[in-house]
């Protein structure tokens, strides 16, 4: 569902200094909305953070 919606977006970056793709940071904004953050930098939670993180650090590996 999440590459679907980020299939809504059209990335107009430079690729060569892309670090996250479309698809992550998407994912990052809805797992966040869902973890119940008003803000992605808004992590005072550590344990719904260790949740987010764990959705990025595979998709930050690839």
């Amino acid at each position: 569902m999440v590459s679907r919606f980020a299939d809504c977006f059209i990335d107009r970056r430079c690729l060569a200094l892309v670090e996250h793709l479309v698809p992550t940071l998407v994912g990052l904004g809805v797992f966040g909305i869902a973890l119940g953050y008003k803000e992605l930098d808004d992590r005072d939670d550590s344990s719904a953070s260790a949740s987010l993180e764990a959705y990025a650090a595979p998709k930050m590996m690839a």
